[in-house]
């Protein structure tokens, strides 16, 4: 009896024991997992962090857009042509400075004539010609500035600006392929500002074109920029306009344009006008486009062209042309696009040109 009354009475002693050791062993458990757990968020952390790294990027990026065509037409011998073999080299100079150098070894050197009542009074070689195409550098000191030095293109007119290896047809329009108000190169200055929806850009150049690659021989300069506004409340619409003035009395230089474009799903439409002098001669230009993307490989194109200039340079200066393309994406990097052109000039019979071009980027 007396043995049964002892472990009666040890018994709530020993339940105590064992729920304190229950206990123990919880938040020792506890401890574990919350050490297990800071280890795990540690790890995951890491991982992130990994996947958001951009690469190193390399001390110098390469680029090459090869564009070879076979043209056919009234008026000029059927063959291939090497249109462009852009070589491009970039890079970063310490954390805000970039460097642009491209280069397009299929250009091939022309002359350049200027005339005076009709008779040739100066032959020259046509820069724009020259295989040095971009050479500036890029300052970008933040808040949405950037400060260009250098030769590139003058900030005029879209379809000028626009990436050569995403044309709608296989050349630009007269505005830019003719009449050179856009897609020339210049050695200046160049200055950009982005606020919110806008985009503006100012220039201090030695001309228009005429001086790419060479030094400038007088003291007169083209000031002008570019103002770009794409509203957020209105998706896919660009608004634009731009100008170019300056040079001596007898050189005047004058440009002046507007553009306007409006995408809206797997449709752009595209229109641009411009008017300008070269001296006394008046020239104006204009077009406007649709660009139609059907899957995810082809694309359809239709272009109005409309140029009258009083440029001595030209045989006649009025013409219209309309333009009908197809582009078939093999990939992302390469392509075959056609155009069909026909050729409206008021003095001479109507001509059509029709124009294969594949097209490879790397």
């Amino acid at each position: 009896m007396v043995s049964l009354a002892l472990v009666v009475a040890c018994a709530p002693h020993a339940q105590e024991q064992s729920r304190e050791a229950l206990l123990r062993e919880i938040e020792a458990l506890r401890r574990e997992q919350a050490a297990m757990q800071e280890r795990f968020d540690a790890r995951l952390t890491a991982l992130e962090q990994a996947l958001a790294k951009k690469p190193a990027e390399p001390p110098i990026a390469v680029s090459l857009l090869a564009q070879t065509r076979f043209e056919a037409g009234k008026g000029f011998a059927a063959g291939f042509l090497t249109r462009r073999m852009e070589i491009k080299l970039g890079g970063k100079i310490g954390r805000d400075l970039d460097w642009v150098l491209m280069f397009d070894p299929a250009k091939s050197t022309r002359l350049a004539t200027t005339k005076a009542a009709g008779v040739v009074t100066d032959v020259e070689v046509d820069q724009r010609s020259r295989m040095l195409q971009d050479a500036f550098v890029a300052y970008r000191p933040g808040g949405g500035w950037t400060i260009e030095v250098g030769q590139k293109k003058v900030p005029f007119s879209k379809e000028g600006l626009h990436p050569t290896d995403n044309l709608e047809q296989t050349e630009r329009s007269m505005l830019n392929t003719i009449l050179r108000f856009g897609d020339v190169r210049e050695l200046g200055l160049q200055v950009h500002k982005a606020v919110g929806d806008w985009t503006i850009t100012g220039a201090v150049l030695n001309g228009v074109g005429e001086t790419m690659n060479a030094r400038d021989t007088d003291t007169g300069k083209i000031v002008g920029g570019r103002v770009v506004y794409r509203p957020s409340v209105v998706p896919g619409l660009h608004l634009g306009v731009a100008g170019l003035f300056g040079g001596l009395s007898d050189r005047r230089r004058e440009r002046l344009g507007g553009e306007v474009a409006f995408q809206t799903g797997p449709v752009l439409l595209t229109t641009e006008v411009a008017n300008g002098f070269d001296g006394d001669a008046r020239s104006f230009s204009g077009y406007g486009s649709v660009r139609w993307r059907v899957g995810s490989r082809w694309e359809f194109a239709g272009r109005f062209d409309r140029m009258n200039s009083e440029l001595a340079s030209l045989a006649d200066g009025n013409e219209t042309q309309w333009s009908l393309g197809a582009i078939y994406h093999l990939d992302d990097k390469a392509r075959i696009q056609t155009s069909l052109v026909r050729r409206q000039i008021e003095s001479f019979p109507h001509r059509d040109a029709f124009t294969v071009q594949v097209q490879a980027k790397f």
